[in-house]
């Protein structure tokens, strides 16, 4: 079996100084936890169409990297969607739209029974004598105000949904699922791109009824824009995957949603099975953070070492790691991994990885294009799987570093090495 060629990792390795061992400190709890993962589990897992993800064991790759074990978590099909955004975004519209719902059940604008649909309007029923048409009696306390997925869906409450739009920045996948969300419960969508977007990613966004606003620059052009539009406008929710000064809430709700996979990992790995090593790809760092944090509190001090991977022109986070803070890039970055090309850390994932993560790395486009083909053309009997540019990286990772002889001792990557990787995204538009 032929060996791998492929470039090394770009610039260094950055060994982590600040990693914590033993189990999952409580303070970060506030962040990301255990019992919020239940939450969100129960919610996403209720969800027509739910299916974990399949966990492939590459066995061939595995050798052809002198590794003990590969698995690759491919999230290509995830709700037919192409990515593992699908468990963030939509899972934020759905909270978000619950908490407006609940807060006018709360005031008494709504009844717990239907909303201000037509038909409770045109009939009057439910409706207080002396109070205009469409006011309810306030619910009684200790009544339920449980808000559903289901009946979302179904038209509950339609038209106080319909009256919100929720909006995000993105530089694809992460729109989609925000656009695919607001479509499935019934809300309007207006998604930020920055202008270099490629066509099939914003086609992928408008499949789902969203407005596509292109925005000069980058990802942070967009996300400004994001806030700047939505400022003075209460009908307009912003649902980020990234936490900022006075944006912390629907972030945290975001990565929560992420951590279903792990969960679903946990699940699928052969009994008595845990990797040594988890490869994250990373732009702002919120998938990486919620990985991380899920794996750290479930299995404590046996947990996996974590490198996170980013593009080679969007490191900020290898640059926070290196100086010990968080640190925003001066330009914009520039490369063919779109979801990784932020210039800074998200305010929420970066203490969950400055504590949390072994190290921090980078590769190239060229990388991350050999990974995918890699993957395309299997060794042995590995099944033939398509990735996009980002969702090719952390494998890119793992392979160059174990490839490559000083990675590979920075990294740790002895020969029975059990690596974990996550193809977060198929290929643009599929």
């Amino acid at each position: 079996m032929s060996p791998l060629e492929l470039d090394p990792p770009a610039g260094d390795v950055v060994r982590n100084g600040e990693v914590e061992s033993g189990f999952y400190p409580g303070e970060l709890r506030r962040i990301l936890s255990l019992e919020a993962h239940e939450t969100a589990y129960r919610e996403i897992g209720s969800w027509p169409d739910y299916a974990p993800t399949p966990l492939h064991r590459l066995s061939g790759l595995a050798e052809r990297a002198d590794l003990g074990g590969l698995w690759y978590k491919d999230e290509s099909g995830r709700f037919g969607i192409g990515s593992f955004k699908s468990l963030g975004g939509a899972y934020g519209v759905f909270r978000v739209l619950e908490a407006r719902i609940r807060m006018a059940l709360e005031s008494g604008a709504v009844s717990p029974t239907g909303g201000t649909d037509r038909s409770r309007r045109a009939t009057g029923r439910d409706r207080v004598p002396g109070r205009p048409r469409g006011e309810h009696r306030r619910p009684s306390p200790g009544k339920d105000l449980a808000v559903t997925s289901d009946q979302l869906r179904s038209g509950a409450y339609g038209e106080l949904v319909a009256a919100i739009t929720v909006t995000c920045a993105s530089a694809g996948n992460h729109g989609r699922s925000v656009a695919w969300g607001a479509q499935q419960f019934g809300c309007d969508c207006v998604v930020y791109v920055p202008a270099g977007t490629e066509d099939a990613r914003v086609e992928a966004i408008s499949q789902h009824g969203a407005r596509v606003v292109r925005v000069d620059g980058g990802y942070d052009a967009a996300l400004a824009r994001v806030s700047e539009d939505a400022r003075d406008d209460e009908d307009r929710i912003v649902v980020s995957d990234t936490a900022y000064d006075g944006h912390t809430e629907v972030p945290r709700v975001v990565m929560q949603g992420y951590t279903v996979l792990a969960r679903e990992v946990l699940a699928q790995l052969p009994t008595g099975v845990r990797p040594t090593h988890v490869f994250l790809q990373a732009g702002v760092g919120g998938f990486a953070a919620a990985v991380t944090a899920h794996l750290w509190e479930a299995l404590g001090p046996d947990r996996p070492r974590v490198a996170v991977v980013e593009a080679a022109d969007a490191d900020c986070l290898r640059r926070s790691a290196r100086r010990g803070r968080r640190v925003e890039l001066e330009e914009t970055p520039r490369t063919e991994m779109g979801g990784l090309a932020c210039r800074a850390p998200s305010r929420l994932a970066w203490p969950v990885l400055r504590r949390g993560a072994h190290w921090f790395m980078a590769v190239g486009d060229g990388t991350s294009r050999a990974a995918a083909r890699a993957l395309a053309d299997p060794a042995g009997d590995d099944p033939a799987l398509a990735a996009g540019p980002s969702g090719a990286a952390g494998l890119a990772a793992a392979l160059s570093g174990s490839v490559h002889r000083p990675s590979r001792e920075i990294l740790e990557l002895e020969g029975d090495a059990r690596v974990l990787v996550v193809g977060t995204e198929g290929p643009p538009g599929r």
